[in-house]
């Protein structure tokens, strides 16, 4: 690679880790979040994308996390209610 290419691609890669550290941070995770991406900041991989809600930033994979354990809590309570009616 040509020096001036070198440099050029060192500059941007500062630049990216830059603008990564003002990012707000997910709040399970500590990882940068934000709800929306330039593609060639997703293409860096150290950020990823989620929402603000109730004054929290939450990145995709909380977010999933989260609505698999409620799931799993409304499936528990569903069958104990289920033995309950059958006892």
């Amino acid at each position: 690679m040509p020096l001036k290419a070198l440099q050029e691609s060192k500059i941007k890669s500062r630049a990216y880790l830059y603008m990564i550290e003002l990012l707000p941070e997910c709040s399970k995770r500590s990882s940068p979040v934000t709800d929306s991406l330039e593609t060639e900041i997703e293409q860096h991989g150290k950020v990823k994308t989620g929402h603000y809600t109730d004054r929290i930033w939450m990145c995709h994979d909380c977010i999933e996390s989260e609505e698999e354990k409620r799931r799993a809590k409304e499936q528990i309570i569903l069958l104990l209610l289920l033995i309950n009616v059958i006892l």
